[in-house]
């Protein structure tokens, strides 16, 4: 990721021609790609004029981009158009990253990432603003009030979905009703929220903080953690 190649503009890759499905997009050779390897910048935005289209070229012009100071803003362009030609690429943890580190930063690449996360990124949007309102004291309240505008809910997948309706519920009574959809559709996401919910801590209450603390929902945690197992079971049965 190291660099110190100049910014350069992305401009030609986001007024590229939309992607056609009644041909195969040509694709950059094995040389062409060993060519350009190690030369940043210089070396894969040739190749993106060349190759519009293809992934493994974008995504490295992506990559170049965003490791330099300043080239973030270009490297969203790129990831922007790798996502409309590769949809799949939007589960990359690499470019979920990008997509995130750029939302941090206040400016037209924070503004494009956000609309990256809201609207372009299918199910895999959600599942960032999820991780950014968990770990981004800054940024938890922009992508808690994503998280719950209907649009984006419509992307929301049944694990994270789950999940939300679990943290969100307001009471823990209120939350016993969830538990039949947490089992079958959770995921670790559900288990961290039940966890919280039913585990109480050896330390931390009472005078000097040295006394146990309760449970958040004394009187659920067996329900609680009969789903936890539940759902524990259910997922190493399936590989997730």
């Amino acid at each position: 990721m190291a660099s110190s190649t100049p910014s350069a503009t992305a401009a030609p890759i986001e007024s590229a021609s939309p992607v056609s499905s009644s041909e195969p997009a040509p694709l950059a050779s094995k040389e062409e790609l060993r060519s350009a390897s190690g030369r940043g910048e210089e070396g894969w935005l040739p190749l993106a004029d060349r190759y519009p289209n293809d992934p493994r070229v974008l995504r490295r012009l992506a990559l170049a981009h965003a490791s330099h100071t300043g080239g973030l803003a270009d490297g969203m362009i790129v990831v922007r158009r790798l996502f409309q030609v590769a949809p799949e690429e939007a589960k990359s943890m690499d470019m979920q990253y990008l997509v995130q580190r750029a939302a941090e930063i206040p400016g037209p690449p924070a503004d494009l990432a956000w609309t990256m996360l809201a609207e372009e990124m299918g199910s895999h949007g959600p599942d960032v603003l999820y991780r950014i309102s968990l770990t981004k004291p800054k940024l938890a309240e922009h992508a808690k009030q994503l998280l719950g505008d209907a649009a984006v809910r419509q992307l929301t997948s049944p694990a994270l979905a789950i999940a939300l309706e679990l943290r969100s519920a307001p009471s823990c009574s209120a939350r016993l009703p969830l538990l039949d959809r947490a089992i079958q559709e959770g995921d670790e996401r559900a288990l961290t929220v039940l966890a919280g919910l039913s585990a109480g801590t050896r330390h931390g209450c009472g005078k000097y903080k040295r006394k146990p603390c309760m449970p958040a929902c004394p009187e659920q945690v067996d329900e609680f953690r009969q789903a936890i197992a539940k759902l524990s079971q259910h997922l190493r049965a399936t590989g997730t």
